[in-house]
Parts: structure tokens; sequence; C-alpha cells
């Protein structure tokens, strides 16, 4: 179980969705990441998703490709 604020790592080739500003709208935009990359868990959501904070933006992931990151003190 992941919680707010955990660093999660994305990997390559994820998608990465931005939801709608209107109820009509299902899906404003997506994306693909080309790199691995880092971000801030913020919430699971409906279904096998989880809302992440990636490059100053929130994103809805599927919740399976994403993976909490241990850091070593």
């Amino acid at each position: 179980m992941l919680t707010k604020g955990d660093l999660v790592r994305i990997p390559a080739e994820t998608c990465l969705v931005q939801e709608g500003k209107t109820e009509l709208t299902i899906v404003d935009r997506f994306k693909f990441t080309s790199a691995p990359g880092i971000g801030i868990f913020i919430k699971y959501e409906r279904g096998l998703n989880a809302k992440v904070f990636v490059g100053n933006q929130f994103w809805i992931v599927n919740y399976k490709d994403i993976k909490f990151v241990e850091t070593k003190c």
C-alpha cells in the first residue's frame, strides 16, 4: 500500500493521463513516458488507477505500473 507523499518509480513507456476539466470530458490529454522517472504518489483512484504528481502536473496512471522507491539513509 502506498501513502500520500511516497516516491514512486514510473517506468518508460507508461501511459500518463490527465483528467478532463469538465464532467463531460473523460480524457483531456495523455502521454507515454520516454524514459523512467520519479513521481509523488497522491492517492488511489477508481479502478486500477492512481494519481501521481510528475513534472509539475497531476497525472492518472495504472497503479500496477508504479513501484515504491526505497531510500537508504
